[in-house]
């Protein structure tokens, strides 16, 4: 058979003339729906996730040593559940440039528009559908006018409007230029162009992780997932099923919510009635019956969850270590006693949830350490050991902002320091509104703050997590300079009066904290390592200048370890990312033998390390959003009995303690499902302390 690719110098069929030949070609097939919610950065959305559905088959032709030689994708518009019209494209993962030809058809099958040629540009773009509205007509028979914008997601539509359908064939000029293994996964990079917004909606991938937004109340305000940060775009079997207008995607699946507690890693199925709980009826297929949303909320989210990181310090210096959490949905901040018991004093109540780690320090200079914690209304608070305010902190906490009539969330670690090296200390913090603040330990904002971390605030929760800040002498001074990840891409170094050193810029967020240490001793001071959503690490010298980078799998929300881990003087990079694996370099950056470690999913954990077996030797600590914690040694290899199953993901960092007085350590896990583990131990311990 002829299975070569041909591009034909029009869009007639009957047309043999070719550009360019490859063959014969090994073609693999694969079909998916994405779907879009368009309400990016305008405080709401309805989560139907139907705002603009296509229907995209991807045929793949490489030659026989694996190389990518030509594309044939075809496109079906599905619904359009929007107000808003939408031009729709496709980013396409190629490189060496090569040819192309488009034909879109409309509802009828009759040719519509035509356009072929070459393409120089790598990566490139194809507008596919101008506009969606002419994708998928508005329907007369639709008088409702809450309705009446929507094409094949209102419930009083008893038909199926056949939406535009286009062929976008692709033929390589430079196969070798494109391993089909090294592609990312399909469908790449479809979006939509918002025509009355401006905004731009991918899927969450690398050079586009700022695509998602914070499920709130004002559309749903029972919605099980409020406080998730869910993506903006989607990719769905086609066999789903989309919701009916305004109905949030929980409603129809109500094991979608399990899906999303465990980051995907159970409930997989969720959309499939065959093995999964659903609520068909109130699915589109041309005609179910009107619901009205809040008749059909019968998920309920778990009553505690766990993001932050556990932070383990002896509080009141007696020799045990507390262990101190903030709750995610209980709004309230834990200490609990290395026995499991919950601390005299404790838990504390704060206006909101809690995302991120504590600071710990002491900060009003009584030799006991203070807890400093911020919650998701942007709200900083301190406590004592004991529980009690300090002096001079309001009992509702400081509001951080310089926007009395703005609330932004806070997203990053506090860090208790002494800044300026004078004997006190002080709370360096970052806010999502995109500044960096230094507040002084009675909780009075030091003057000459907040200075910018660009223009990215989140104002629309679409902040995940915020990069905290480092505080170190990089250049050798003997003056502090604080370091820290921005959503405009960059890494800043300010000085500790508030004076910007320089700033980096990486191609996507930096969600990651950056690692400060020697690590390449023939540069002057010190280096600075940080993980980007555009899949790589980076390693900055103390002027800013790239020594080098490396490329993950996907997505790096992790923030990297610096540790010798083999012994050999020099300092070894750790980091883990969405590609569900954990990296390990060496300082030149050849990556170090036994590495990466896989697990079962997203690595958005950090890895810590410690001497877990008591071997002499340090080993890596993680989670996985798969809900393990892993353990390995220099090597890759897992110690005895390890990784060990905390239940649910884990999202932060976790933390190291020994719990039962033995010679080895355990490891302190908190989960999405809103319990703390401490696993290493005889038997694995549950906080609160619950039936298991």
């Amino acid at each position: 058979a002829d299975n070569s690719a041909r591009i034909p110098e029009d869009i007639d069929p009957d047309d043999t003339a070719t550009t360019r030949i490859f063959g014969p070609l090994d073609w693999d097939n694969a079909s998916t729906y994405v779907a879009f919610e368009d309400l990016k950065n305008v405080g709401w959305s309805d989560w139907d996730y139907n705002d603009f559905i296509v229907k995209i088959a991807v045929a793949r032709g490489k030659t026989s040593d694996g190389n990518l030689a030509a594309l044939r994708l075809d496109y079906e518009a599905m619904a359009r559940g929007a107000s808003y019209n939408h031009r729709f494209l496709h980013g396409l993962p190629i490189y060496g440039g090569g040819s192309y030809a488009l034909a879109v058809r409309n509802a009828d099958g009759q040719v519509i528009s035509t356009q072929s040629g070459d393409f120089t540009t790598d990566e490139p773009a194809f507008a596919v559908f101008e506009r969606t509205q002419q994708a998928l007509p508005l329907q007369s028979g639709i008088t409702d006018n809450r309705y009446k914008l929507f094409t094949n997601t209102a419930p009083m539509q008893t038909w199926v409007q056949k939406g535009y359908t286009a062929q976008l064939q692709v033929v390589l000029a430079d196969p070798t230029q494109n391993l089909i293994d090294a592609l990312p996964p399909l469908p790449w990079d479809p979006y939509l162009e918002v025509i009355n917004t401006n905004q731009t909606i991918h899927l969450v991938q690398p050079g586009h992780t700022g695509n998602t937004q914070v499920v709130n109340s004002n559309w749903d305000p029972n919605s099980p997932l409020i406080g998730f940060d869910l993506p903006l775009a989607y990719v769905f079997d086609t066999r789903w099923k989309w919701p009916q207008e305004f109905l949030g995607i929980w409603n129809v699946y109500p094991d979608y919510v399990q899906y999303e507690l465990s980051d995907g890693f159970t409930n997989q199925n969720w959309w499939d009635p065959n093995v999964a709980t659903t609520h068909m009826e109130y699915a589109w297929m041309g005609g179910a019956l009107a619901v009205m949303a809040a008749q059909l909320n019968q998920v309920q989210a778990n009553p505690s969850r766990y993001y932050a990181a556990p932070v383990v310090a002896d509080l009141d210096g007696d020799g045990s270590p507390e262990i101190i959490v903030g709750n995610l949905v209980k709004w309230q901040v834990e200490v609990y006693n290395s026995n499991g018991r919950m601390r005299s004093g404790w838990p504390q109540l704060l206006r909101s949830g809690v995302k991120t780690a504590a600071g710990v320090g002491d900060l009003n200079g009584d030799g006991k350490l203070d807890v400093v914690v911020g919650d998701l209304r942007g709200y900083l608070h301190a406590f004592n050991a004991d529980g009690t305010r300090l002096a001079g902190w309001s009992s509702q906490g400081v509001k951080l902002g310089d926007r009395p009539d703005a609330e932004y969330r806070l997203l990053a670690q506090p860090q208790v320091v002494d800044l300026d090296q004078n004997g006190a200390r002080e709370i360096v913090v970052a806010l999502s509104d995109s500044k960096l603040y230094v507040y002084e330990a009675n909780g009075a904002l030091r003057a000459g703050w907040p200075v910018s971390l660009g223009d990215a605030p989140d104002i629309y929760g679409s902040h995940v997590i915020d990069s905290a800040p480092v505080i170190a002498d990089i250049d050798g001074d003997g003056q502090q300079e604080i370091i820290v990840g921005s959503y405009d891409h960059n890494l800043y170094v300010y000085r500790a009066n508030g004076q910007l050193v320089w700033k980096y810029e990486t191609r996507d967020v930096i969600m990651s904290t950056a690692a400060v240490g020697d690590v390449a001793p023939g540069s002057p001071g010190l280096e600075i390592v940080i993980g980007s959503g555009d899949r790589f690490i980076y390693l900055l010298s103390s002027s800013g200048q790239l020594l080098w980078k490396r490329a993950t799998g996907w997505i790096v929300r992790s923030s990297p370890l610096l540790v010798d881990i083999d012994g050999d003087g020099a300092l070894e990079i750790v980091v883990g990312s969405d590609d569900k694996k954990v990296w390990a370099w060496r300082n030149n950056g050849d990556r170090l033998t036994g590495w990466p470690q896989t697990t079962g999913a997203a690595v958005s954990s950090s890895p810590i390390t410690g001497d877990v077996d008591h071997d002499g030797q340090p080993e890596i600590v993680v989670g996985s959003d798969d809900g393990y914690v892993y353990v390995w040694n220099a090597d890759g290899s897992a110690p005895k009995e390890w990784p060990k199953d905390a239940g649910y993901p884990i999202k932060s960092a976790p933390a190291l303690l020994n719990a039962d007085s033995d010679v080895e350590l355990e490891v302190v896990a908190a989960t999405y499902e809103g319990a703390i583990k401490i696993l290493g131990g005889p038997l694995p311990t549950y906080l609160p302390l619950i039936r298991r």
